[in-house]
């Protein structure tokens, strides 16, 4: 068996009530699709200007996400709507927090409910994936 790494920062969202509004929502707006699950949202995601990922355990080891708020934590799943812009230890691609929240929230936005808590759920995503 081999493993490759897989990263990056954007919306994490490793809670299953989060990843139930977000179906909801979408839901909400495309009734015609009428989605079930996770993997149907990020199938339907395809394309879309940000990568939509689900990861589980069952095809990845070690998913921790680092919240930009300074807490770590270990799941079991994690759906990761990844930002537009790459970072590197030299590259600072956003101006701050507040520029990579408003392009989140117009790629996820609508299908989130108003009160939605946007800062525990900003930060790194990392795992290994199995193959």
């Amino acid at each position: 068996m081999r493993f490759w790494p897989e990263y990056g920062f954007g919306l994490v969202v490793p809670d299953d009530a989060s990843i139930t509004a977000i179906i909801n929502g979408y839901n909400a707006i495309h009734p015609d699709d009428e989605l079930e699950d996770a993997y149907e949202l990020v199938e339907c995601m395809d394309g879309a200007d940000n990568l939509w990922r689900l990861y589980t355990n069952d095809d990845c080891d070690g998913m921790t996400v680092r919240l930009f708020s300074g807490k770590e934590i270990y799941v079991d799943e994690c759906l990761v709507v990844y930002a537009q812009k790459e970072s590197t230890p030299f590259n600072a691609p956003y101006r701050d927090i507040e520029e990579l929240k408003e392009e989140l929230k117009k790629a996820v936005g609508q299908y989130l409910p108003a009160d939605f808590d946007w800062d525990t759920h900003l930060g790194w995503f990392s795992c290994s994936i199995c193959c």
